[in-house]
């Protein structure tokens, strides 16, 4: 009983000093208002922006408000872009936007009042199945050549996330044909793969998210490869930044771009010409504005033959996200795709013939806005993954099967 208690003490206390840090992060913010034109899903409403949202969750703390659903829709109206971060000329340092959030959320999941109902259903997805999709394991490997073959040890171990596994049926075999024409020694962990949990962290579920840490550490130290690669920005994102330092006894993690480029600059690959086609790189916010990866992908689309890289008037750092990101597409799918096809509509104004990216989720949401503008006949762009491209220019290379 007694231990009980000092449990309950030490938690009041923690929820206390939560509540204290966030106050004072949000009381950074001047509400200038600098920031908005930046926030992808702000229409109008101030609490649609970055401002808006730091200043709704520091008066209700101010005034010691009970958290209510208003103030969580708010904070969970967020794609955690980071584009108001780098756009905020707070005279001290730029609010941390994105951490304040993800904060907040988990004040609410800790309080028994958040996430969304549609999180909490992809919680319990990853809790059962491995992944907050609500697919079975055993489908991550439904795209995987028939002629692959699972390997105890390799030099390289790919992992591929959710989105590429359950959503995608090209950047896995797309992959595999880079590395198949590059001779490299490689394996995957097809049904083993797990989560790397970054859904439960973006929305407050900090609990599961420590599961999915222990069970994917466990898991690559098993396979002990000398490096291991992702397509996926925010898996890398997540593995690099949220699981402890050391945690994969070194191991070097790559992000795809990373890797491909590194293989190109060895000699290990080579590419033939494609037709003459104009490309616009889209950077997704993981890998770009919050890890600062930006040429490795320019540099691979210049040794293509026949593609003519063209920029986004909003690009690298200025980014605009594609909409899908934060948790936020699961909240409001409509909205996300209005931001998506903004993104759409800049490259298509642009001349560009295609869309690339290097996250899938970027691909995903894109695409179908890409789609929906094709059948309305506003464009004819295409979408695709950086993977993709190399695999279709590898010199020699046949499609894998």
């Amino acid at each position: 009983m007694k231990g009980q208690k000092m449990s309950q003490g030490k938690d009041r206390k923690r929820d206390q000093d939560m509540k204290k840090e966030l106050f004072l992060a949000t009381q950074q913010c001047m509400a200038c208002k600098f920031c908005t034109p930046s926030c992808p899903l702000y229409s109008g409403w101030l609490t649609g922006s970055a401002t808006g949202k730091m200043q709704a969750l520091h008066y209700a703390l101010k005034q010691g408000k009970e958290l209510d659903e208003r103030l969580r829709d708010i904070l969970y109206a967020c794609t955690t872009c980071g584009n108001c971060e780098y756009k905020c000329k707070s005279l001290s340092q730029a609010v941390k936007v994105t951490d304040i959030v993800k904060k907040a959320r988990r004040m609410f999941v800790k309080a028994g009042k958040g996430p969304m109902p549609i999180h909490k259903r992809m919680i319990e997805s990853l809790k059962v199945l491995g992944n907050p999709l609500e697919e079975p394991s055993e489908k991550r490997k439904d795209v995987y050549p028939s002629t692959f073959k699972k390997k105890d040890h390799a030099e390289t171990l790919l992992f591929f996330g959710c989105v590429t596994s359950f959503q995608d049926i090209h950047i896995i075999p797309s992959m595999f044909q880079i590395l198949k024409g590059a001779e490299v020694d490689f394996t995957a962990l097809e049904a083993e793969e797990n989560c790397c949990g970054y859904i439960a962290h973006l929305v407050g579920a900090e609990e599961d998210f420590e599961k999915c840490k222990r069970k994917n550490i466990d898991t690559i130290l098993k396979v002990k490869p000398k490096q291991w690669v992702t397509t996926c920005a925010g898996c890398f994102r997540t593995f690099k930044e949220l699981y402890p330092e050391g945690a994969f006894d070194g191991i070097p993690l790559l992000h795809s771009v990373q890797y491909i480029e590194n293989l190109i600059k060895d000699g290990r690959i080579r590419f033939k010409s494609l037709p003459a086609q104009k490309v616009a790189y889209h950077d997704p916010c993981d890998l770009g504005r919050h890890l600062s990866v930006f040429d490795p992908p320019r540099n691979i689309l210049r040794q293509i033959p026949g593609i003519e890289l063209i920029e986004f008037e909003s690009n690298r750092y200025n980014a605009v996200c594609c909409g899908g990101g934060g948790g936020y597409k699961a909240v409001d799918l409509e909205k996300s795709l209005e931001v998506a096809s903004n993104r759409v509509a800049a490259a298509a104004k642009l001349g560009a013939g295609t869309i690339v990216s290097a996250c899938p989720s970027c691909k995903s949401n894109l695409q179908v806005a890409a789609a929906k503008g094709r059948k309305e006949g506003k464009w004819k762009i295409q979408v695709k993954d950086i993977t993709e491209f190399v695999a279709q220019a590898l010199e020699g290379a046949q499609a894998e099967g």
